[in-house]
């Protein structure tokens, strides 16, 4: 009969591995009865009931046949029964993991940290080999407690659990995904810091680059050796990866490069019609960056006819929405995103933005917007994005002080971002205070670099201003050029630097700049009020 048991056995394992459940079920059931309830018959029934989605099922055979560790005293007497019941060492552990999980897709993720809160996790590195194929069991039984904290709302004790799950073995991806761009529960500085410390092999080196690389994507003034990093792990033979592929391509987003960031993403678009995650997010926000309406509609029209319930559908068309300027429609369709999926911090920032767009059109002070920001910034706490667009709304209702804090607040969860220290800059100039607001436009300036795009003219155009405030004519005047070798048809730094020409009493030039401004924009009023002034200066000095 032996025999018979173990032709059983495989046919139940058979039947799993081709996903044939009930057929599984079935076999795994005569090797229940034919071993006598061994342990790993048990447990071979249990797993076949779950991948049946019989989690109910799978729970209470588990807790029945005494395989689920619930209390201390219970751990010890399994301990001394493992040798005369011939279980697999880790049986009780691989038992208590799976009737977790079977709890937390119940919903009952206070029973799902009970079960593994009773497990012990003893893990030591040094009885490991150097290289192993597969992801430690201590590592996956810490990123389901970490999950479970997550539903709680307990982001302390979740981000503790995700990072034990990765100290014990650092190739588990998803816990360093449930870290950063999932849940965002890692801020840059720690999150390198921590990177750092994990143990891996040389051979998995890779993998911490590719970590550090997703850590620094919003690092404008390390985006290039990060996209030399980046395209270091290409030529290892991940060239058509798509972890590598989203991980470049949102380096080139946060450094204002939408064109290379979207050619990326629609590659892969137009090689898996069915993408998600992280590269389809960088496709749409790219798109309404470049204004591709008519590409944003479409692929908004086929995300809701394939996914009509998935956040990320609602909040393809909501970006569609707000690109065409139709708020109220935007607003409705980033609600939905929401309410599908309240923990989606893109569609709270993308209601926060239509909110914000509304009133500023309406001109009025409502915060309405400031609370989508700040419903944002409780699903991500260590990210300085939400603190950015709270700070940027507060300074347009004119709360200087307010604004100031978040933006501060913003830079020191990532001190990488020029965008931070623009709108730092902006506070300052209208607080009056030239000579701190040059400093901070100079910083964006060089965390640039050579990264300095178009986007960045309006900084170098604000620092003209500071020097010309501070009557520093020359520079300003150097400042002006600059931002005219990036943009040389706008009409209002024609219009600055002939005013500062004007106040060093050099009309001729003055004249000069005020005309190439109106011939850019003919109705540019501050040209045409400066240039008559001039003109009358000019003959008073006479």
């Amino acid at each position: 009969m032996k025999g018979e048991l173990e032709r059983i056995r495989s046919l139940a394992e058979d039947c799993i591995s081709k996903r044939l459940w009930d057929s599984a079920i079935f076999y795994s059931h005569k090797a229940l009865s034919l071993s006598n309830k061994e342990g790993k018959d048990v447990f071979r029934l249990a797993q076949s009931y779950f991948f049946n989605q019989q989690w109910n099922r799978s729970l209470h055979l588990l807790r029945e046949n005494n395989l689920i560790s619930s209390s201390k005293q219970e751990q010890d007497y399994w301990k001394k029964q493992k040798q005369s019941l011939e279980l697999d060492p880790s049986l009780t552990l691989k038992s208590s993991h799976l009737a977790a999980e079977c709890a937390a897709l119940l919903g009952n993720y206070l029973e799902c940290i009970r079960i593994l809160g009773e497990v012990e996790v003893e893990y030591n590195p040094s009885n490991e080999s150097s290289i192993r194929n597969e992801i430690h069991l201590n590592s996956a039984i810490c990123l389901l407690r970490g999950k479970a904290f997550l539903f709680l709302e307990n982001r302390e004790r979740a981000s503790h659990w995700f990072k034990r799950a990765l100290e014990i073995d650092a190739m588990n991806y998803e816990a360093f995904e449930c870290l950063t761009d999932r849940h965002n529960l890692l801020n840059y500085l720690d999150g390198l810091d921590f990177v750092s410390s994990l143990e891996l092999d040389e051979e998995s080196g890779w993998l911490r680059d590719l970590y550090e690389s997703k850590l620094k994507k919003f690092e404008v003034s390390e985006s290039g050796k990060v996209l030399e990093k980046l395209e270091k792990l290409s030529e290892r033979g991940l060239k058509d990866d798509i972890d590598i592929c989203t991980a470049i391509a949102e380096v080139h987003y946060y450094k204002n490069d939408f064109q290379s960031s979207f050619n990326i993403s629609n590659k892969w678009m137009t090689i898996d019609p069915f993408l998600q995650g992280n590269m389809l997010i960088i496709h749409i926000s790219s798109m309404v960056e470049l204004g591709k309406k008519n590409e944003l509609f479409y692929l908004a029209h086929k995300l809701t006819e394939n996914f009509p319930t998935a956040p990320f559908s609602h909040y393809a068309v909501g970006c569609y929405y707000l690109l065409i300027g139709k708020l109220e429609l935007a607003r409705t369709n980033f609600r939905r995103c929401t309410s599908a999926d309240d923990k989606f911090s893109f569609g709270w920032i993308g209601f926060g933005h239509s909110l914000a767009r509304e009133q500023q059109d309406k001109s009025s002070d409502n915060d309405q917007a400031i609370s989508a920001y700040r419903s944002a910034s409780r699903i991500m706490p260590d990210s300085h994005i939400p603190q950015l667009c709270i700070g940027i709304e507060l300074m347009r209702m004119g709360n200087l002080e307010l604004a100031y804090q978040n933006i501060i607040k913003a830079q020191e969860f990532c001190p990488g971002d020029p965008l931070s220290y623009n709108e730092q800059g902006v506070i300052l100039y209208r607080s009056k205070r030239y000579s701190d607001a040059s400093t901070c436009f100079q910083k964006v300036i060089s965390l640039c670099g050579e990264e300095m795009s178009e986007m960045w003219e309006t900084t170098m155009f604000n620092l003209g201003n500071c020097h010309r405030k501070m009557k520093q004519y020359e520079e300003a005047i150097k400042t002006y050029n600059a931002c005219l070798a990036v943009s040389p048809t706008r009409s209002s730094t024609h219009s600055m630097l002939g005013l500062t020409y004007q106040l060093m009493d050099k009309f001729d030039q003055a004249i000069e700049q005020y005309h190439i401004a109106l011939s850019a924009d003919q109705g540019d009023p501050f040209a045409v009020m400066m240039l008559n002034r001039c003109l009358e200066s000019m003959v008073f000095s006479q």
